[in-house]
């Protein structure tokens, strides 16, 4: 039985597809952070992240009418805000790699918890691998289970397990690092 998050949710989608902009608003206000959160872990880049929500929420109010099954909303939400950050991810590698190509510019690198431990996690997700920062935030910050992963991101649950455990191991030991210096 979907708890009451869930069926607020599924109300307010299916006012989305009758039109209702207010309902709408409501589950941008419901989500938008969290979104915003997934989104710069993918990213690395405040910046970057501000742009591509934009081209989210335009993206979702767009298909939204079209969603058959209003119980995954967030799936479906989440699926599209993953497909956004990765294409612009891509795109930017490209255009980083073409200013290397033609102008050799160096790299550049971006970037109950107390404020100095919670900057240490999220400097330390910075440094590891794109796939294990994903699985980390949508397990660890979302409450995402195993199987909801394993069809955001199209892996088997498997994989899905693997890059926990290794992105967990990863956290630990860039943590470990950090607090050797």
């Amino acid at each position: 039985m979907p708890d009451r998050t869930h069926l607020t949710d599924q109300i307010l989608v299916l006012r989305c597809q009758l039109g209702d902009e207010v309902a709408f608003e409501r589950l941008l206000a419901e989500y938008d952070s969290r979104i915003r959160y997934y989104v710069r872990r993918i990213l690395g880049s405040n910046d970057k992240a501000d742009d591509v929500m934009q081209v989210i929420w335009l993206t979702v109010w767009r298909r939204l009418p079209k969603l058959r099954n209003v119980e995954a909303f967030r799936l479906w939400l989440y699926r599209i805000a993953r497909n956004i950050a990765v294409q612009d991810l891509r795109t930017s590698k490209k255009e980083q790699q073409a200013l290397r190509d033609g102008l050799q510019v160096p790299d550049e690198q971006e970037e109950p918890f107390s404020p100095e431990e919670a900057a240490a996690v999220h400097a330390a997700l910075n440094t590891i691998s794109p796939a294990h920062k994903e699985v980390l935030a949508l397990r660890f910050i979302e409450g995402m289970s195993y199987e909801e992963i394993a069809q955001l991101t199209e892996c088997s649950l498997g994989t899905v397990r693997s890059r926990i455990h290794y992105g967990k191991k990863a956290l630990r030991s860039e943590m470990e690092t950090e607090n050797g210096k």
